[in-house]
């Protein structure tokens, strides 16, 4: 559910920014999934524009460096998003 979606749904959340409420409900409902995912499906416009795909190092393309493990980045959105 994206953030948009949540405030359709609980108009009485409209005076809580849009991060405390998304932190909110992640502590009380959602804290099962990965942070990351969750912030990234109530955020999708940030998440996008930070791009937040796997980062590949040329390495791994030449298949030089097999000890070397991409990790997708955390995300959580800032205020100033």
């Amino acid at each position: 559910m994206s953030l948009k979606k949540l405030r359709q749904k609980y108009p009485q959340y409209n005076d809580i920014s849009d991060l405390e409420l998304a932190e909110g409900f992640y502590k009380k409902h959602y804290s099962d999934l990965d942070e990351t995912e969750y912030y990234e499906k109530m955020f999708p416009e940030i998440a996008a524009k930070r791009g937040t795909d796997e980062i590949i190092s040329p390495d791994d393309e030449f298949n030089e460096n097999f000890e070397f493990k991409s990790d997708k980045p955390e995300f959580k959105p800032t205020t100033s998003e």
